[in-house]
């Protein structure tokens, strides 16, 4: 887990291999994460927001209050809303905690 110093309060890194082993050690998990704000990036780089609803044995999760954050030179970062998404656990690379913006 690599901790990241922010304006407002730290951002934790945390990687689903990395996950898997503290889960077996008994780590911190997902559970701990239910109901906060989390970013997800994909394995196609999409990096998606959005609150922790739920999640499984084979690390597959649902987010409310979604949306994917794409990045542009030209315009910035834009905001395409998603709503209630579900991620595969296998398409995931990374996710970390957001703080309170």
């Amino acid at each position: 887990m690599t901790e990241v110093k922010r304006k407002k309060g730290l951002v934790k890194d945390f990687s689903i291999k990395g996950f898997l082993s503290c889960k077996m050690s008994g780590g911190p998990g997902l559970e701990s994460l239910v109901d906060q704000q989390i970013s997800v990036i994909t394995n196609d780089g999409r990096n998606i927001v959005g609150v922790l609803k739920g999640f499984d044995q084979a690390t597959n999760i649902i987010l409310d209050e979604s949306h994917e954050r794409v990045y542009s030179t030209k315009e910035g970062v834009q905001q395409l809303v998603l709503g209630l998404y579900i991620i595969r656990g296998d398409n995931m690379t990374s996710y970390r905690t957001l703080g309170q913006d």
